[in-house]
């Protein structure tokens, strides 16, 4: 040690310095990029955040739209089932576009809402008028074709996943402030 030091401030040599020189920089290098690292992960969570938190106002009032849309249907559900089909399907869209800025732990009741729609949606529907004297036919239709109850089970999940959204939303911003 005491060589080097000698080297270094009194003799003056050139390759003492350069080897020293080469492992500060070797070191600086290392520690900038893992700092480099940290600032880019920490940049895209403050992104995502905020274009989260920019664009939930118009996901929330695109699904509220979706659900007084759906609950007028209801109303008339028997000559409603394609308008209500179109309406399944936006909300089908509109919650996977949420579902891409979730995380995994707040996603879970839009993944099994969607999966709820894109099963009840493909399949027939059953009016409510439906009154044939096969028990039997009738009971397997039930289960099998999309029917009122369906629909208003989809109907209080958005309403859930809605909910679900405003806290969200509510907890982003008591964060920030």
């Amino acid at each position: 040690m005491a060589q080097i030091i000698k080297g270094l401030f009194v003799d003056w040599k050139l390759e003492i310095w350069a080897q020293v020189l080469e492992i500060i920089g070797a070191s600086v290098g290392i520690i900038s990029f893992i700092i480099t690292l940290i600032l880019r992960r920490d940049i895209k969570k403050l992104r995502v955040s905020y274009i989260f938190e920019k664009r939930i106002t118009f996901h929330i009032k695109k699904l509220v739209a979706s659900t007084n849309e759906l609950n007028n249907l209801l109303n008339d559900y028997n000559n409603s089932t394609i308008s209500i089909k179109v309406e399944l399907a936006r909300c089908q869209t509109e919650l996977e576009d949420i579902l891409s800025k979730l995380n995994t732990t707040q996603s879970n009741k839009v993944k099994r809402l969607i999966r709820l729609i894109k099963g009840k949606r493909n399949k027939g529907f059953l009016l409510s008028t439906a009154n044939e004297k096969n028990i039997f036919k009738n009971f397997f239709r039930k289960f099998s074709a999309t029917n009122v109850d369906h629909i208003w089970k989809i109907y209080t999940d958005l309403h859930a996943v809605i909910r679900q959204l405003e806290n969200i939303q509510q907890d982003k911003k008591s964060n920030i402030l």
